[in-house]
């Protein structure tokens, strides 16, 4: 079957986007049997570019434009394409503010292991017209500070590639330049029973900390009780604050270790 895939490059300006010519434009195929560029093209004067190709049904393709070195992709497309995609491309600064957004913790009980399971879900916001990088290669372009006692941190599923981020004891390093926009990170992480007082950056929009034991109180950054929530199976109680207040966040369990 045809494929035909079209669309347009811009970059932010101020308050617009405008058209970039002369972006490299790559065809992506992705199938059971082959991965790898097909095709590729660069944009005229106002931005457009379009590809046309023999389509396998059973394959994604994706997009990607190249700029100041960074690799911008569309969202996956499959046969017979797409017309009118856009790809927004920035220019790079290694001091383009990059924040927290929101953060979610869900804290179950201890377990066999003599630690409790963390999965802690973050946002980062990059509300400025520039990507983030970082000052040099070795260098982050963002990172955080998980509790005191961290053990065996995991990228999950989200926007941040696990492959891009670096632990450094406590110490979560991401690697990739951060669009401007919003990335999702999920981490899991354990914390040894005898870590009986965690404390957990507060982010700049919201904060929800679920917590499964009865005992379990949380202080600061403004946080209050809100209605409990099911989940797997078990009853957790939530704390909640939109924005919150500055400064950290500390859950106090009962018993240490």
């Amino acid at each position: 079957l045809p494929l035909t895939i079209s669309g347009q490059t811009g970059r932010i300006q101020g308050a617009d986007t405008v058209p970039v010519r002369g972006v490299r434009i790559t065809l992506h195929r992705v199938s059971r049997t082959a991965q790898g560029a097909i095709d590729s093209t660069t944009t005229g004067s106002d931005g457009q570019f379009r590809f046309r190709a023999a389509g396998d049904t059973t394959a994604i393709y994706l997009v990607s434009a190249s700029y100041a070195g960074i690799e911008y992709f569309a969202e996956p497309v499959r046969v017979p394409g797409v017309e009118g995609i856009r790809i927004v491309v920035s220019d790079t600064s290694s001091t383009a503010p990059v924040r927290l957004g929101t953060r979610h913790l869900i804290i179950r009980p201890p377990d066999a292991s003599g630690s409790r399971a963390v999965l802690d879900l973050l946002s980062i916001r990059n509300d400025g017209p520039d990507t983030r990088i970082g000052p040099d290669s070795l260098s982050p372009s963002w990172q955080i500070i998980l509790p005191a006692g961290a053990l065996e941190p995991e990228v999950q599923e989200g926007d941040v590639s696990p492959s891009a981020v670096r632990f450094r004891g406590d110490t979560v390093d991401v690697l990739a330049p951060i669009a401007p926009g919003v990335k999702n990170m999920m981490l899991s992480y354990r914390l040894p029973v005898a870590e009986d007082r965690p404390a957990w950056t507060a982010p700049a929009d919201s904060f929800d900390v679920l917590v499964e034991e009865e005992d379990a109180t949380v202080h600061g950054a403004g946080l209050e009780p809100a209605a409990a929530v099911e989940l797997m199976g078990s009853t957790l109680r939530r704390w909640t604050a939109s924005p919150p207040a500055a400064g950290i966040v500390e859950v106090e369990f009962a018993g240490g270790s």
